[in-house]
């Protein structure tokens, strides 16, 4: 009978030992966000290109190696689907279109997993309700970085291909989500469920909901949200509005507002104004395909 319970009561410590183990690993990922917050932060004030580029790798694996500890934190999986999309859009997708799809995807897929910590969300998904209505039953802001970033690595998947019918399927998700960050807020991210509208309406003709004058309010919009500071809604203007609109003159002017605009007019966010540069210079060379 001693023998028994003495049994019972190590098999009992060594589960005693287990949960405290996961509770130390749990609360070393929480000490953990308020810094990867700030390593967040510093990256965007950055405006050293290639120093991001280099370092941001390191970031993403030790955000997913937190994953491994944490696997449901909501924030980090949002951030996750954040550090993907922006290495995707400013590092590889000019370069490497097939690495950016993957890249995309598995962006695209911890944005979920981090919209599925929303039981009312995750409960219409089991249900089999389509995701673009099961994402209007979500009504927690909390959940707005993850609505943004899911939607736009969505958004980016498809621009990558948009002859892809695999990548067509998935843009009434993205427009859902996108629809739920402007309800929330539509501030978010410098307006850039705006900037996301603008470029779907461009490329969505009149008949289907689309159009160009939509899609001009939705820019002008996010425009507006910026105060003129933030430079990727001008390239994406130029990239989806302008060239749809045909209009060279417009174009030119545009990607000169990308060239002479300070980057750091917009200090929290000189990174992205880099990318914006650098992705402008891209356009620019493949102008002749539009005009």
């Amino acid at each position: 009978m001693k023998i028994k319970l003495i049994k019972v009561i190590v098999l009992l410590v060594m589960g005693m030992s287990g949960l405290y183990n996961c509770s130390i690993k749990a609360l070393g990922v929480k000490a953990a966000m308020p810094v990867l917050d700030d390593i967040n932060a510093a990256v965007f004030k950055q405006s050293d290109i290639a120093l991001v580029e280099t370092g941001l790798p390191a970031t993403l694996i030790i955000i997913e190696g937190l994953l491994e500890t944490s696997p449901e934190n909501q924030d980090l999986l949002a951030m996750a689907a954040q550090a993907l999309c922006a290495y995707g859009f400013g590092f590889i997708e000019d370069k490497d279109k097939d690495r950016a799809k993957a890249i995309y995807i598995k962006g695209r897929d911890y944005g979920i997993k981090a919209l599925r910590q929303n039981g009312k969300f995750n409960k219409a998904l089991k249900k089999k309700i389509p995701f673009w209505d099961a994402v209007k039953v979500i009504n927690d802001k909390d959940m707005l970085p993850a609505l943004f970033w899911t939607g736009q690595c969505i958004g980016n998947l498809v621009n990558l291909d948009m002859s892809d019918p695999e990548n067509l399927v998935d843009i009434p998700k993205a427009k859902a989500l996108m629809e739920k960050v402007m309800e929330f807020d539509d501030k978010f991210f410098f307006g850039g469920a705006h900037i996301f509208m603008g470029a779907y309406y461009a490329i969505l003709p009149a008949l289907f909901g689309g159009g160009l004058d939509k899609s001009e309010v939705e820019f002008k919009k996010a425009f507006e949200i910026s105060q003129e500071k933030f430079l990727v809604a001008y390239y994406y203007y130029a990239r989806f509005y302008v060239t749809t609109l045909k209009d060279a003159e417009l174009f030119d002017k545009t990607i000169a507002k990308i060239e002479n605009t300070p980057s750091d007019v917009l200090p929290e966010q000189k990174l992205i104004n880099e990318i914006a540069k650098k992705k402008a210079k891209v356009l620019i060379g493949s102008k002749a395909k539009f005009f």
